[in-house]
């Protein structure tokens, strides 16, 4: 009986193949997400993908997510206060592979641009920016760099989303500030679908 398992694992192993070219994909990924200029949240991924090749990919990536992160406010003594911003994206990706011979972990780089919504869904009470009302919802254009790694079926990577500052604005309309949307993220997923890295594969043409 051992020895019939370990020709089947053994026969599943060599007939396994590398992530495929014509072959779809989609990752699933949960986010660990760090807004600037402080805060904490968390984010989770969904993009279907298409493999362009055994080492490239384009893909479309919707993020829901939210994060607790302070106003980065220009007026002077104003008092520091966090909200809960809800985040909404959708981007157009694309990864490349530095598939290798011998190792089943596969370094990648990718980026991305597309449009991000964010929706302020809370205020700190008691302090002079409660008087603000801009951040209730704004969209802007923004783009996303990413590096990683995939080993198997799982995927490990970090990426950052640059998106355009907005202003912060009192109920009369004047300009009091600024406030940074970008954020960092550390992600950890598992893609389904267009083959599987493994040590003996050769990068496919």
């Amino acid at each position: 009986m051992k020895k019939i398992i370990f020709i089947t694992l053994t026969l599943f192993f060599i007939t396994a193949h590398a992530q495929t070219k014509g072959k779809f994909r989609t990752d699933i990924n949960l986010d660990l997400l760090f807004p600037s200029p402080g805060g904490l949240g968390m984010a989770i991924d969904f993009e279907p993908k298409y493999n362009l090749a055994s080492n490239m990919s384009l893909g479309l990536r919707l993020s829901n997510g939210f994060a607790v992160k302070e106003i980065d406010s220009s007026v002077k003594n104003a008092p520091k206060e966090e909200r809960t911003t809800v985040y909404t994206s959708i981007l157009g990706t694309s990864d490349y592979y530095f598939n290798r011979l011998g190792t089943n972990t596969i370094p990648f780089v990718g980026a991305g641009l597309g449009y991000f919504s964010m929706i302020n869904a809370q205020a700190e009470s008691g302090t002079s920016l409660n008087d603000f009302d801009h951040l209730d919802r704004v969209g802007k254009w923004g783009a996303m760099l990413r590096f990683g790694f995939e080993t198997g079926k799982f995927r490990l990577g970090a990426s950052y989303h640059l998106i355009p500052k907005t202003k912060i604005q009192s109920k009369d309309g004047s300009t009091l500030g600024s406030q940074n949307n970008n954020y960092f993220t550390l992600h950890f997923g598992l893609f389904i679908g267009g083959g599987k890295w493994k040590k003996h594969n050769c990068p496919l043409k």
